[in-house]
């Protein structure tokens, strides 16, 4: 049996958004830091957005998230105070007004 090795690294700011390739990244218990740690939440049925839907969310794949600043390990969320380890990190440079349905953004 052989070793595995990891060739890429890739992390997804936002649920159902194409991610951004990492060197490295800190791992929590919840996996990569800032993984998945955003959404858009659909303001008409306040359910998370899925790529999962594609008539209703086609476009979602062609958005690219990045953080703008790295999410910090045990940060405080600027927005809401919580003590979320992927909080820290500002919002994705992609705005929600661009997504072809009404949402907004949610801290998952």
């Amino acid at each position: 049996m052989t070793d595995g090795a990891v060739v890429s690294l890739w992390r997804y700011p936002v649920k159902s958004m194409m991610g951004e390739e990492l060197n490295a990244s800190d791992l929590t218990d919840r996996g990569l830091l800032g993984d998945r740690s955003l959404a858009l939440v659909d303001t008409e049925t306040g359910k998370v957005v899925s790529a999962k839907n594609p008539r209703k969310w086609a476009t979602m794949f062609d958005f690219r998230a990045v953080f703008t600043t790295p999410p910090v390990l045990g940060s405080r969320c600027h927005r809401c105070g919580s003590h979320s380890p992927m909080a820290s990190a500002s919002p994705p440079t992609t705005p929600a007004s661009r997504i072809s349905s009404p949402a907004r953004w949610a801290d998952r």
